[in-house]
């Protein structure tokens, strides 16, 4: 799995994977060291809206799963969801 894409300029930047597993991996660590604030669910709510179509989250997930970040990063989605769509009852698992 490559973790860049080369533009047509000749720089190589991050893909979507990777900037999916840096934005997860990054919450997480503020998350067990200080706490993570607002700002790291709406990015992450970001990102999936912008990578919505194009990112393979099936192999995201399993990748997560590999590096420990699964359940974290359920928990994100579940708090980005509840944001986006306002379901009281999301976390639950009946909305």
């Amino acid at each position: 799995m490559s973790f860049s894409e080369e533009r047509k300029s000749g720089i190589e930047i991050p893909c979507a994977m990777f900037n999916a597993l840096f934005l997860t991996e990054h919450a997480k660590n503020h998350f067990l060291r200080e706490g993570i604030s607002l700002r790291h669910i709406c990015d992450w709510m970001m990102f999936r809206l912008k990578y919505a179509e194009c990112l393979n989250w099936s192999i995201f997930e399993n990748t997560a799963k590999e590096f420990g970040l699964l359940r974290f990063v359920q928990s994100m989605n579940h708090l980005a969801d509840y944001i986006m769509y306002g379901e009281e009852n999301i976390l639950d698992g009946k909305g």
